[in-house]
């Protein structure tokens, strides 16, 4: 009898043993995961509650949701069901791992896995995807046919390949899971960390624990380690990044986000620096106008010129020489710089618009500009110099207190700023911004319905804030919020 018991506690324990979680496919060497759960779920919540997504998934606006179901139908035997393919690959859990990773502003607003997969492919970073569901095959399928790929594996090895003029993919199929990766060493990896035959990170992470047991509440939980995730937006500032964490889920009307970077500084005066300059934002109540605002602390050189990377081809000479003018008057000025203008227009260019808080005379700077064969023209206290022998034709105005530097010419700039709008009192503002920090240090703000008008032609109340502080610890934290 007492045999019997030692039998069925060892069979009841190994029960246990056997099961696994998907973050087991994530060797201690992986510079970073992300782990989506119940996608299909989350979209519906959005879909219901938040302008974008309505916009966005619903037949009435873009119709992604139906397109995506349609194009998987289309592609598959008839009798089998787009629809429900597409809900079980996006109804359990999805993890994305790889080497290190980069986040643009723009990829936000893509909510498209497969649109992922081929982004992280052409980085050229080495990724992989671990699908759980309940038909692995089928899934894989689906991929190989939209991907457009063949299908090639050699008997008695565990990986394979999909194989197009585009390059291949490696795919490996494990109990209820579909790997996919761009390098077949990544998958291994990935399944000898599964087999317990080399370091989990969630063994050797106690953070990690942490971010497990918290991710049965959130959509999107991520983890980074050290420097092995750049945000290409917001700050660019000099420290060391610890590791990074994210989390993302609806809340409320929106899509909430939260990155948190724990960072050391080797100048504790650079963190109090920043710290000070923490709700010390001017000019919220001076007009602007367009579709989008950045607002960021004047001293923050490597921010500008990312800013201007995001306009201009910063690897001519030409501009590298504006990016140096620039950081030059940057240094001169006091508190905020501002970006505003329009993302999209009727022309081929969108609008920019720079705006520096000037404390000190520019003489140097107005003289760099006219060695460049600027134009100078002067209308009562405001001097104004046209600059076109780059390929976009640049207005700096100088004012009293303020200089701004547009693509539009002062008449027109002026025009449009008589009848621009203050942040404070933009509808659309307020109410992210009461569902945010209060204080920050850095803010971009995206009036996305004017997008939508252009694009789809609809009338959708919809925008984008993201804000960035760090608190007396030296951790940056990071939220974007969507509705």
């Amino acid at each position: 009898m007492k045999k019997s018991l030692v039998f069925i506690f060892i069979a009841f324990l190994g029960i246990f043993t056997i099961a696994q979680e998907t973050l087991d496919f994530v060797p201690s060497s992986a510079g970073y995961f992300f782990l989506l759960r119940d996608t299909r779920g989350n979209l519906d919540i959005l879909k219901e509650n938040t302008n974008f997504f309505y916009t966005y998934l619903a037949d009435e606006g873009a119709g992604i949701e139906s397109l995506m179901t349609s194009t998987i139908e289309g592609i598959l035997d008839s009798g089998v069901s787009g629809e429900q393919v597409f809900n079980q690959a996006l109804s359990d859990e999805v993890l994305i791992a790889g080497e290190s990773f980069s986040l643009n502003l723009e990829d936000l607003l893509t909510f498209d896995p497969f649109y992922l997969i081929s982004t992280l492919k052409s980085d050229g970073m080495i990724f992989y995807v671990v699908w759980k569901c309940s038909e692995p095959e089928v899934l894989l399928e689906v991929i190989s046919k939209l991907s457009n790929t063949s299908k090639i594996i050699q008997p008695g090895e565990k990986i394979g390949e999909l194989r197009s003029n585009g390059g291949t993919l490696f795919y490996s199929i494990k109990d209820e899971y579909l790997l996919l990766g761009n390098n077949s060493e990544s998958l291994k990896k990935a399944l000898d960390a599964y087999d317990g035959k080399v370091e989990r990170l969630v063994d050797v992470s106690e953070k990690v624990k942490e971010l497990q047991e918290k991710s049965t509440q959130y959509w999107i939980t991520g983890y980074f380690q050290s420097d092995k995730f750049d945000i290409n937006f917001g700050l660019h500032l000099p420290f060391k990044t610890k590791d990074t964490t994210l989390f993302a889920r609806p809340e409320g009307h929106t899509l909430t986000a939260t990155i948190s970077q724990s960072t050391l500084f080797i100048n504790p005066e650079d963190l109090d620096s920043l710290r000070s300059s923490i709700d010390g934002k001017e000019g919220l109540d001076t007009p602007f106008f367009g579709d989008f605002i950045v607002t960021f602390p004047h001293d923050s050189i490597k921010t500008l010129r990312r800013e201007l990377s995001h306009w201009f081809e910063m690897d001519l000479e030409s501009y590298r020489e504006l990016a140096e003018l620039m950081g030059d008057i940057a240094m001169k000025s006091t508190g905020y710089v501002r970006v505003y203008g329009d993302l999209i227009t009727e022309e081929s260019s969108p609008v920019i618009n720079l705006e520096f808080n000037i404390s000190e005379q520019l003489e140097k700077e107005k003289e760099r500009l006219l060695e460049w064969g600027a134009e100078r023209f002067e209308d009562n206290e405001i001097e104004i110099f046209k600059l076109e022998n780059f390929f976009e034709t640049l207005y700096f105005i100088f004012q009293p207190s303020k200089l701004v530097v547009t693509t539009l010419d002062s008449n027109e700039y002026f025009s449009r700023l008589e009848n621009g709008k203050v942040l404070t009192k933009d509808p659309q503002y307020t109410f992210l911004k009461h569902l945010g920090m209060t204080e920050d240090i850095a803010e971009i703000f995206v009036n996305l319905g004017e997008l939508f008008s252009y694009i789809l032609g609809l009338n959708v109340d919809s925008a984008i804030l993201y804000q960035e502080t760090v608190d007396s610890s030296g951790t940056f934290i990071h939220t974007l919020r969507i509705y």
